[in-house]
């Protein structure tokens, strides 16, 4: 991912992540403070595209809207290929730490049985 573009007008920042992905770049758009109804404080929003092959057309198409980014890619699908590879490595990360504090469970009653057999 690279950083595109950087405000403190939440609306500024979809504008730009709009105008990304209609013409094929998939944005996101990270906020790095707080927001209370206006501006985003104190450090702004970050617009990234996910391709790093397209920081250059993304540039150009922030210059000028009507550029042709050379390779667009379908924002739909990419954005549901991306679900799905973040829903799995979420599921991943879950059954290790299933298994991590099952484990922990297990020789802690382990010790304790020890502990209540050897009294």
């Amino acid at each position: 991912m690279k950083r595109i573009f950087k405000t403190n007008e939440y609306n500024e920042a979809l504008s730009i992540r709009g105008l990304l992905e209609s013409a094929g770049i998939p944005a996101h758009i990270s906020e790095n403070g707080f927001r209370s109804r206006g501006p985003i404080l104190p450090e702004g929003i970050d617009v990234w595209i996910y391709i790093d092959d397209q920081l250059e057309d993304a540039e150009m198409l922030m210059e000028d809207p009507n550029h042709e980014v050379r390779e667009p890619v379908d924002i739909q699908a990419f954005y549901h290929d991306l679900d799905e590879g973040e829903t799995s490595e979420v599921l991943e990360n879950h059954r290790f730490q299933i298994i991590m504090y099952g484990t922990g469970l297990i020789a802690v009653m382990i010790f304790i049985i020890y502990l209540l057999v050897n009294d």
